[in-house]
């Protein structure tokens, strides 16, 4: 007698109960039944109808091995009949590969292929449950990054075709062979791990790594990493290796496998353009230990604190009043950012520029552009500098020295050109 009969063994004894309980439950309803309203036979099939599952035809379930038959296995998924799983269709290994041996009560996953058979069973699959159950696991473990061991088929153009479990992919030759001496045939017929580098299920593509695989650390490698980050600590100087330079900053490798963050902003005391203005690639630099995020595994750098801070100086170097020669180094629609001498940095307002109304900075000055200015505002512990053009001899217009020498050498060809005028007349 399978559980569903037993629980309708059970619901059959014990009427009187459940039509009491189900009454109290309908409390709302403007029907009640009494159990004299409701004969044996209709409420043995409201109680079965309770039991059953909603399924669908290519669902992914769970049922447990309730015996083992000559043609295949019944289960029990917990539908309104036993599911029955051909020979032909029980997987012989485990989703990573291993020998599959299924006994009674064991817990399989399986695809339901038909609701209900002539013979009344539900037809399911383990094998198609093993081939999207496949998929799932390369889409985690390309979002883990975990290592997986494959079996490579054949070579094709460009690479080899590997395969796991049922689901095939394809290793890269750049990401199979070590080296320019070894071959893409030494790998045919033999198991490989590698890492999911992309999973596109729709149009049934995977890629994999063995070269990705073989980078990721070993154990004593990890032990290492993880007893360096936790002696890791603000303030400390370390050397590392510039990796890698982005707009918003540089990647240093200080070892152990470990990566910080220097920040624009932490690689000088001046203002950088952008981060390949004062770093490489490949550079060997000394780095400051901002901070540590545990948590996140992150590590904040900075090169500046390692450098000579110029605001140190400038209380002794400037005072408010003072004329001082720089450049534009940058423009703002409130004003420009100006560059005095030792890397200290103020801003001219655009209330500053003239006595007349300025509407636009960039009418007055731009990028490169060397003259003087005027302290008007000096806040050392601040780092800050308010500066003004107005009132202030320039020995010539606010220009740079690419368009003065440009504008010297324009002169120097009209005064030739006049004398020559002369000299004919």
């Amino acid at each position: 007698m399978t559980d569903v009969e037993n629980n309708n063994g059970n619901l059959m004894e014990n009427d009187d109960e459940i039509l009491s309980t189900e009454t109290s439950q309908q409390s709302g309803a403007s029907m009640r039944f009494e159990p004299d309203e409701m004969d044996e036979e209709d409420f043995f099939g409201q109680a079965v109808n309770d039991l059953i599952v909603d399924y669908s035809i290519g669902q992914t379930v769970q049922g447990i091995v309730s015996s083992i038959e000559k043609e295949g296995i019944l289960l029990d998924i917990g539908y309104k009949s036993d599911a029955f799983m051909p020979n032909n269709e029980v997987p012989k290994k485990t989703l990573l590969g291993d020998p599959l041996t299924i006994i009674p009560g064991d817990q399989v996953d399986v695809t339901i292929v038909k609701l209900e058979t002539k013979e009344g069973y539900t037809l399911v699959s383990g094998k198609r449950a093993f081939f999207a159950l496949a998929w799932q696991y390369l889409k985690d473990a390309a979002q883990s990054g975990d290592v997986l061991s494959v079996t490579v088929n054949n070579q094709v153009e460009g690479g080899l075709v590997a395969q796991f479990n049922t689901v095939k992919g394809f290793i890269p030759a750049s990401h199979a062979v070590t080296g320019p001496d070894d071959s893409l045939e030494n790998y045919i017929g033999k198991s490989l791990e590698v890492v999911v580098l992309s999973v596109d299920q729709k149009k049934k593509k995977v890629v994999f790594s063995a070269k990705k695989a073989r980078q990721r650390p070993s154990e004593s490698q990890v032990k290492e990493t993880d007893a360096f980050f936790e002696e890791l600590d603000s303030g400390q100087v370390l050397n590392g290796t510039v990796t890698n330079i982005k707009d918003f900053g540089a990647f240093v490798d200080i070892g152990h496998g470990i990566e910080g963050l220097v920040h624009i902003s932490e690689l000088s005391w001046t203002r950088v353009r952008h981060p390949s203005d004062v770093i490489a690639v490949g550079d060997e630099v000394q780095v400051f230990v901002l901070g540590v995020s545990t948590e996140n595994r992150r590590v904040s750098l900075g090169m500046k604190q390692l450098q000579p801070d110029p605001w140190l100086r400038a209380q002794t170097l400037y005072r408010e009043g003072d004329i001082v020669e720089g450049v534009v180094t940058r423009i703002a629609t409130f004003g420009a950012f100006f560059e005095l001498q030792h890397g200290i940095e103020g801003l001219i307002h655009i209330s500053k520029f003239s006595t007349d109304r300025v509407e636009n900075v960039a009418d007055v000055v731009s990028e490169g552009y060397k003259c003087k200015a005027k302290i008007i505002k000096f806040f050392p512990d601040k780092q800050k500098i308010g500066l003004s053009l107005i009132g202030v001899d320039q020995d010539g217009p606010c220009t740079n020295i690419e368009d003065r020498e440009q504008s010297a050498n324009a002169d120097d060809s009209v005064l030739n050109t006049e004398e020559t005028i002369v000299e004919a007349n």
